[in-house]
């Protein structure tokens, strides 16, 4: 090895010199030594100065680098020793380090044996040319395989700027991949495959009592960041190919990555547990943006994220899903591809429980053709456990969130604008239990709330604290179900459409149980009605201290005082 000390006593050394040369951080010194702040048992180190031939002590914690401490050469290294190891530094020096002539030296392996080494590897060194003509395929799974075939883990590179074509699946195994770092290069593929499998072997619970040593030593905590990953089409109906799909991992992170003109971006199959998804962009998939296609994923944190242009944004059929968390994402629908049916959709058989969207921008630019912008159908699965919060909504064509067979649901703190006149910002269908739809404020566009059981029932149902802005249509209208256990309280509700009534209650409505009306202030501009209310059965209504303005028709058309019952009473308008 080179005594580095004459070439970096007075000048620091060349550039050159330096590179062959690793530096030595303060931890890694204490390390070296066998201490954690114990003081040297004997021995100092001591340093020529670089200016002038000044003479002084440089104690070992402040080393910067192995041979150099601001422009001071360090010598007598090869005796000091540690209040708790008296063998001389010489002695255990590891295997890339050596003292000569009092001074320690680190070489780095030279560039031929630094991805042995490090264990990053590198698919141009696998004969990938990254040209976008050159299928790629064979020479990235090979530098997969490398790492599995010589039981190694590491990292998988790719070169900045270069376009690597694939036409099948690359296959990686967190086991021996710990994470792919694209450096923002782009794979593209031809053909309708997945073009990342992202395979692990986890298939229990996330229970440290559960969880395999494998999967704790080996597998939990591998990551994709910074690559492109597109088809080679860009018109919506030709698009083909799976951006990654996942499988078996635990803690996986997708970061910073952009998956754009697939047929679907970024899949969760299997079992799966704490992934977390955060800051990519998700653009124009012919089919799904993110699509948890059954399987059992838990513990999911998706924020920050951009997912737009997609048939459905985010879908979920027969999940089998416990806390989902969508914060802080800008997801949107519009005019492309051909057919847009949802932005967000839970459907089919399964459990869906704790998902919370909190923060986001979800709108639909009026082109959706099935429901709501967010679906909901619990109608064959349980659903609960939903917290819609703090939201801006808005555009939809035919509603802005739809609800069927849910429990525990608020929706709580949203903003809605702009959306079709006859849409609705909340649809609320069969069998509904435990709603709160709280502090929301509609400003323009369609109205206000639907309820349509169904003949069934919903209950523990709250409405209360809402406005409307200037120019939204805000009815209310509730029929078809049996009702009981509800509060409509504490509302600004505005209806401008000049049609009907801006509150009805009324149309085979079952039964009405513990329901109160009370403390709402209507402005029906331009309209005919204000509210009407009735059951086929109304046990313990308290219908009061409401008020309607601009009424051109009826104010209010409740039932009949009853003692004891039904209480109707300071209900005003002009």
């Amino acid at each position: 090895m080179e005594d580095h000390n004459s070439d970096y006593g007075t000048d620091g050394g060349s550039n050159e010199d330096r590179q062959n040369v690793a530096s030595l951080s303060r931890r890694t010194a204490l390390s070296l030594f066998g201490v954690g702040g114990l003081g040297l048992a004997t021995g100092t180190a001591g340093a020529n100065s670089g200016h002038s031939g000044d003479q002084g002590n440089q104690p070992f914690y402040d080393w910067r680098e192995d041979v150099d401490a601001h422009g001071h050469a360090i010598e007598d290294l090869g005796s000091l020793s540690t209040s708790d190891n008296p063998t001389a530094i010489r002695d255990f020096a590891g295997e890339n380090l050596a003292v000569d002539d009092g001074v320690l030296n680190a070489e780095v392996p030279d560039a031929t044996d630094s991805r042995e080494e490090l264990d990053v590897v590198h698919v141009d060194e696998y004969g990938a040319e990254g040209d976008g003509e050159t299928d790629d395929t064979e020479a990235i799974q090979a530098a997969v395989d490398d790492l599995a075939d010589n039981d190694k883990t590491g990292i998988l590179t790719f070169t900045a700027g270069n376009h690597y074509s694939v036409t099948d699946t690359i296959t990686v195994d967190v086991r021996y991949v710990r994470g792919i770092e694209g450096n923002n290069a782009r794979v593209f593929t031809s053909a309708d495959v997945v073009v990342f499998r992202i395979k692990g072997s986890h298939t229990g619970t996330a229970n440290p009592t559960g969880t395999t040593d494998e999967t704790q030593v080996h597998e939990m905590h591998p990551f994709i960041e910074n690559i492109r990953i597109s088809s080679e089409m860009t018109e919506a109906t030709e698009l083909v190919g799976t951006g990654i799909e996942v499988e078996g991992t635990f803690g996986l992170r997708v970061n910073q990555c952009q998956l754009l003109n697939l047929r679907n971006g970024l899949v969760f199959t299997g079992n799966n547990r704490n992934p977390i998804v955060s800051e990519n962009n998700i653009w124009h998939c012919l089919d799904y943006g993110v699509w948890f296609d059954g399987g059992d994923i838990h513990q999911t944190n998706m924020n920050n994220n951009h997912i737009s242009y997609c048939r459905i944004a985010i879908y979920m059929p027969d999940p089998s899903i416990h806390d989902l968390q969508l914060v802080g994402n800008d997801i949107e629908s519009s005019s492309t591809p051909p057919t847009v049916d949802y932005i967000i959709h839970a459907e089919g058989s399964g459990h869906l429980e704790g998902l919370q969207l909190v923060g986001n921008t979800i709108e639909d630019h009026r082109d959706l053709e099935q429901g709501g912008n967010i679906t909901l159908d619990g109608s064959e699965m349980t659903l609960k456990q939903v917290h819609i919060i703090g939201n801006e909504l808005g555009n939809a064509a035919l509603g802005d969130i739809e609800l069927h067979g849910t429990d525990d649901v608020v929706i709580a703190n949203n903003t809605f604008d702009d959306s079709a006149a006859d849409s609705w910002a909340v649809i609320i269908g069969e069998r509904n239990d435990a709603l709160s739809i709280v502090g929301n404020t509609v400003k323009s566009g369609g109205n206000f709330i639907h309820v349509d059981g169904g003949d069934n029932f919903i209950g523990r149902f709250q409405i209360a604290n809402n406005s409307f802005g200037d120019s939204a249509g805000g009815k209310i209208l509730i029929e078809n179900v049996r009702i009981f256990d509800c509060q409509i309280v504490n509302n600004n509700i505005r209806d401008e459409s000049g049609d009907g009534w801006a509150v009805d209650i009324s149309n085979d409505i079952g039964y009405l149980r513990n329901f109160q009306f009370t403390g709402n202030n209507l402005r029906v501009d331009g309209g005919d009605s204000g509210a009407r209310i009735s059951a086929d059965e109304e046990t313990l209504l308290i219908l009061k201290n409401n008020t309607a303005r601009g009424v051109s028709g009826t104010d209010f058309d409740f039932p009949d005082h009853e003692d004891g019952n039904v209480i109707v009473r300071d209900n005003i308008s002009n």
